[in-house]
Order: structure tokens, then sequence, then C-alpha cells
């Protein structure tokens, strides 16, 4: 029979650092959900802690699927929007070369 693996959902990350070659990753829980205008509050839940390799072999893992998260277009990078319309703000709006 397998063992059983407990799944951990997190809300958010909190607090990243990194103290004597261990990485820390706080992981957050909402315990209040906004009302209008008011912000979402969050307290950590539980800590994440793994070397500093094992933590760029989870940076690198993350970045693969991001990058293949876009190249199926279900996601942009926050700032790939700016990014792409900056670029083709400056492309309409380049000067003329004066004679």
């Amino acid at each position: 029979m397998a063992e059983k693996i407990d799944d951990l959902f997190a809300d958010g990350v909190g607090n990243i650092g990194i103290q004597s070659a261990i990485a820390r990753i706080e992981l957050l829980q909402l315990t209040k959900v906004p009302i209008g205008k008011e912000p979402p509050s969050y307290q950590v839940s539980r800590r994440l802690v793994m070397s500093l390799e094992s933590m760029l072999r989870l940076y690198q893992g993350l970045d693969e699927v991001v990058k293949q998260l876009e190249q199926k277009d279900l996601i942009r990078k926050p700032g790939a929007v700016a990014e792409s319309t900056a670029s083709s703000a400056g492309k309409a709006k380049a000067p003329s070369k004066k004679k």
C-alpha cells in the first residue's frame, strides 16, 4: 500500500529569507475575506524550509512550468503586458526625422 501524502494549500507566500544556506519560505493563509475596499488579511500558517540548492531547483522547476503556461497562452507574466504595450506605443510614436 502506498504511503499517504498530505496536500498543503497556501493562499499566498509571505517573507522569503536565507540564513546559513537554508531558505525559509512563509506560506500564508487567508484569515479575513476583503469586504468592499478593505484589504484581505493573512497570517503565516506554515514555513517551508529547505537547502539553498533545493530552493534553486524549485525556482528552476517553477520557471519551466510558467514558460509552458505562457507558450499555451494560459497566462502572461505581469510585466509582459506592460512591455508589449510600451514597445507598441514606442513604435507608434516614433519621432519623424527633420530635414
